[in-house]
């Protein structure tokens, strides 16, 4: 049974589509910030686990011709020349030189030879797992892509959020430390305050430390450092699944899954 390479399952035709809808979410972009699509192409031009995935799958290519020349004649080709030299003694002393030239050509074509054509067929799914291969890898990038990238953009809104904190906070240390010196405060509270403060710049100094391994993350994946990324728009609404049925989603999982094609 012959399994064509237009089997294949569309899922790596689809991904830019995807990425595309992904932004549509994201803000307009700013001077330089850079946005879901871009990362993604990046990826696809500089990330490492691709790069792999695209030689293998150019490698695994190659295995059906290979296969296919078991099945094709074969041709053997000979090319001779013979020059040869007569001396002759009699009436006079005379020499004399033949040449000989020959050619052979063969064309063998066997009827059938189940062994090659056992590996013909080896070689054709071997193709067609290098390609289903090839197109999870593309589902893999989109995935790790969209992580980082999200990653990213949550480790902003982090650092953010506990600088935020860490200001309201310094204030009310300040607050606290006054109402001590004037006496309308305990020594009880500034501590408290002071303790919270000292919690809210751990917390801070921790959110920036995400953020620079979730950036060195992304930048990992593809091939570029990115200060400035588009992030959600207020706005968005994010729609749910159609069909918002689990059994449908496991039906076309099973007809288009890569891994499962496998």
């Amino acid at each position: 049974m012959s399994f064509p390479l237009s089997a294949v399952p569309g899922a790596a035709r689809r991904s830019l589509p995807l990425a595309a809808a992904l932004v549509a979410l994201l803000h307009l972009p700013a001077a330089e910030s850079a946005d879901l699509l871009q990362v993604y192409r990046d990826a696809q031009s500089n990330d490492a686990q691709f790069a792999s995935a695209r030689a293998q799958l150019v490698a695994t290519r190659e295995k059906l011709p290979q296969a296919r020349s078991g099945l094709l004649p074969q041709v053997f080709g000979t090319a001779g020349a013979q020059r040869t030299q007569a001396d002759y003694s009699s009436p006079v002393d005379v020499t004399r030189y033949f040449n000989a030239n020959t050619w052979q050509l063969q064309l063998t074509q066997p009827l059938f030879r189940w062994d090659r054509w056992e590996t013909y067929k080896q070689g054709e799914l071997a193709a067609l797992a290098g390609e289903i291969t090839f197109q999870q890898a593309q589902l893999d990038l989109i995935t790790r892509a969209s992580q980082a990238y999200f990653d990213v953009l949550a480790a902003q809104d982090n650092l953010y959020l506990a600088g935020a904190q860490k200001k309201a906070i310094g204030e009310q240390l300040e607050q606290a430390k006054r109402n001590f010196e004037v006496g309308t405060a305990t020594i009880t509270d500034a501590n408290d305050a002071q303790a919270r403060y000292d919690l809210a710049t751990s917390t801070e100094i921790a959110s920036q430390s995400a953020l620079e391994v979730s950036r060195a993350t992304l930048q990992q994946i593809t091939g570029k450092s990115v200060d400035e990324l588009m992030g959600l728009r207020s706005e968005a609404a994010i729609p749910g699944p159609a069909p918002a049925d689990v059994n449908a989603w496991a039906a076309q999982a099973e007809q288009a899954n890569p891994q499962v094609s496998l």
